[in-house]
């Protein structure tokens, strides 16, 4: 079980070095000038200069890369050559949105899909099961997008019952807030609610065909009792990896979402950092972005161990 775990974390400083280093490759070292880049080819030579001398693009990249590195273990991320505030601000303003709707969405995901799967499995091939595979081939085939605008056309323009888009902010209360919030975290969950309770169907489906499920019914256990302590015990081994995934990928799609609603959050900032040329930010919130991922596949690793320990014991 230790030797398990280090080398969990051994795999998980490896990946994120590595990542590090291509981050910082793509962006500062390879071909082209980054101070051009950001002030562009009509810039004066004596402001690109100024630029290299303010940013550190004159020092040797190693001597870069490393000075970069060793910022994040103490919160310097760096100044924004856009807004002339340090890094770690932007990134912490924009946390307060991007993570409220990032956990909202994959609540109501893991919601939505689990009981739908369960459902479909204990009906299989019966009209449940049927609709429940209609609305996850649905789910899987229109994007977060379209479905934010729709919502937008729907709840926002159509019925009023909801903003069309912008968040007034935290400090205007959490009532204005969430309300701010509810469709966006709509057109980011149902995707996922579409792909998960697929998973959690085929997941149930092979369990609820396992040996112990049908010596527990022998032992005279009701089907309520099966299905909550053998059936989805075992089930939530692959619906625990596909959770942790989609809630990394909720990140990557708030960059679309939160630009259809106009929302002050982590994806925005990447979109308008890439507009405005401000490398310092990209590489920043995308290592940000990767560190996370990688952590959070770390964490379920972490609850398979919770969940069946046996493998990680062996191992």
């Amino acid at each position: 079980m230790l030797a398990w775990l280090v080398r969990r974390l051994l795999a998980l400083a490896a990946t994120l070095l590595v990542a590090s280093a291509v981050i910082f490759i793509v962006l500062e070292v390879l071909p082209g000038d980054p101070a051009i880049v950001m002030l562009g080819i009509e810039a004066r030579e004596d402001t690109l200069a100024a630029l290299r001398a303010e940013l550190g693009f004159d020092r040797p990249p190693l001597e870069r890369y490393l000075g970069w590195v060793a910022g994040f273990f103490v919160g310097e991320l760096g100044q924004s050559h856009t807004y002339a505030v340090p890094v770690v601000g932007l990134v912490t303003e924009r946390l307060r949105v991007t993570v409220p709707l990032a956990f909202s969405a994959f609540a109501l995901a893991t919601l939505v899909a689990i009981p739908l799967g369960t459902f479909a499995a204990m009906r299989r091939g019966r009209a449940g099961d049927w609709g429940v595979m209609a609305f996850s081939q649905l789910g899987m085939a229109v994007p977060n997008f379209w479905i934010g605008i729709l919502g937008i056309l729907v709840f926002a323009v159509g019925l009023g019952w909801l903003p069309a888009g912008g968040f007034p902010g935290w400090s205007q209360g959490a009532g204005p807030a969430v309300a701010a919030l509810v469709l966006p975290a709509l057109a980011l969950a149902l995707p996922e609610a579409a792909i998960l309770s697929r998973v959690t169907r085929s997941a149930v489906l092979e369990s609820l065909g396992a040996d112990f499920v049908r010596t527990a019914r022998a032992k005279g256990r009701g089907e309520g009792g099966v299905l909550t302590r053998h059936v989805l015990r075992n089930a939530l081994i692959p619906m625990t990896t596909l959770m942790g995934l989609q809630f990394t990928i909720l990140l990557a799609g708030s960059i679309v979402v939160e630009n259809v609603f106009s929302l002050p959050g982590l994806g925005r900032l990447v979109f308008q950092a890439v507009i405005q040329r401000d490398l310092i930010v990209v590489r920043d919130v995308t290592m940000l972005i990767v560190a996370f991922v990688v952590v959070v596949n770390f964490a379920v690793d972490m609850l398979y161990v919770l969940i069946d320990p046996r493998p990680q014991a062996a191992a």
